[in-house]
């Protein structure tokens, strides 16, 4: 039920290799909120249709760089919720990638 998840500050897309540094926010609020999933974008434009997840996607974690933790994919169907404190823990993104099948 979507109607019960705290809403995330932002939301992003992760593509083609891309990765984010890691760094530290300076957000308004002392923690963030981040929610991952996969999906496909179709004519352009994101599907919420998370049964549609690619089997072929590798990489894309959410990463504490200090800590050496990383969150991989929600489950098929599913969404992973991460919390972070803003300017206090260093984290990023690893890099994502299709197989080419």
């Amino acid at each position: 039920n979507w109607e019960q998840v705290p809403g995330s500050n932002m939301f992003s897309t992760t593509r083609d290799g891309f990765c984010n540094t890691p760094h530290r926010d300076h957000d308004t609020s002392p923690y963030n909120i981040g929610m991952f999933f996969a999906g496909p974008v179709i004519n352009g434009t994101f599907s919420s249709r998370l049964d549609r997840v690619s089997h072929e996607l590798h990489g894309g974690e959410f990463w504490w760089a200090e800590h050496g933790i990383v969150v991989g994919h929600a489950p098929a169907n599913s969404s992973a919720e991460v919390i972070w404190r803003d300017d206090k823990d260093y984290h990023g993104t690893l890099s994502c990638w299709l197989s080419e099948g």
